[in-house]
């Protein structure tokens, strides 16, 4: 797609693919499902994330949200790469790719994605804004909190449930 290797270090906004010569109205599902299909090329956002997934599994159920269609080589490189890592997960759950996963009913999302604590804001849903360089903008408001790790996440989660 590009010809060149990007970390997400180099990604400062979610729309980052503008920035690598690939216009707006190009259709993101084909590139993300390459993305996907290359599953061992996409590293853990930290390490032990599978235990930490499984301590987080101990206070209520997790469940893995994902815009990708169902069947799609996309969701089964999404799966193999959570097996690599031993990622834990009570429901593995796809939507379509325009579809926003805000619109599933759940107590608590984590996510990084900046659009999706935006509607979190205006529909007043807890949203843990998981830091990464594209959602650094996005300022703590109603029930989105900002963490910077998993371990993060459990603390607040069970700060709640006291």
């Amino acid at each position: 797609w590009t010809g060149k290797k990007v970390g997400k270090v180099h990604v400062k906004d979610w729309n980052f693919l503008e920035l690598f010569g690939i216009e707006k109205k190009t259709d993101y599902v084909p590139l993300f499902a390459e993305t996907w299909n290359r599953w061992w090329d996409v590293h853990p956002t930290e390490e032990f994330i599978g235990g930490k997934v499984g301590e987080l599994m101990t206070i209520g159920r997790v469940d893995i949200v994902t815009a990708a269609y169902a069947e799609s080589e996309e969701s089964k490189g999404k799966k193999e790469w959570l097996s690599n890592y031993h990622v834990p997960y009570s429901n593995f759950i796809t939507t379509p790719p325009d579809q926003s996963k805000m619109d599933l009913d759940y107590d608590v999302w984590i996510d990084d994605s900046p659009s999706n604590a935006e509607k979190a804001i205006r529909l007043n849903k807890s949203l843990l804004l998981y830091t990464q360089p594209w959602n650094v903008h996005v300022m703590e408001e109603g029930k989105v909190k900002r963490i910077f790790s998993l371990s993060d996440a459990k603390r607040l989660l069970m700060g709640n449930n006291k």
